[in-house]
């Protein structure tokens, strides 16, 4: 995470104003389609585990696009996810007391340094929220396999 977060740095962010951090939206929309893939919230992955777990794809499609919002990864989505989390403001917060002390230290503390804590905060926001949905959809899944079960042993 990190790692993505430091390339706006060295390539030349397309940055976008946070409350008070700054993060790169191309890196994290970049990042935010590679963890929707691993976490296997896809249509092919969602479908494919629904047939292994013996559940309802629409489900757990439902699941996703419900606590996403969305059907696919689009910036405009992950802008509001990452500005309107609560985990999002309390970084900010966070920043916004330390930042004072920013100031005495002016050469260390370049705008680089702000868009490398912006956005390694946003990818952070990002990959939380999608973990938690997985985890949602995986308990579902897990819950009506487990129905199925005892339904079929009655």
């Amino acid at each position: 995470m990190w790692q993505a977060a430091a390339l706006p740095c060295v390539e030349g962010p397309i940055a976008v104003a946070g409350k008070s951090l700054t993060f790169d939206l191309v890196r994290v929309t970049t990042e935010a389609k590679f963890y929707y893939q691993q976490l296997e919230l896809d249509e092919t992955s969602l479908r494919r585990y629904a047939e292994l777990m013996n559940c309802n794809y629409q489900q757990l499609e439902s699941i996703v696009h419900r606590r996403l919002g969305c059907k696919a990864i689009e910036e405009e989505k992950l802008l509001n996810m990452v500005q309107q989390s609560p985990q999002y403001s309390e970084y900010c917060e966070e920043f916004e007391m330390r930042s004072p002390f920013m100031t005495l230290f002016p050469v260390l503390f370049r705008g680089d340094l702000m868009i490398f804590v912006g956005t390694c905060c946003a990818l952070k926001v990002v990959l939380d929220d999608m973990q938690s949905v997985a985890m949602e959809v995986v308990k579902f899944a897990a819950e009506r396999t487990v129905d199925t079960e005892e339904s079929d042993s009655d």
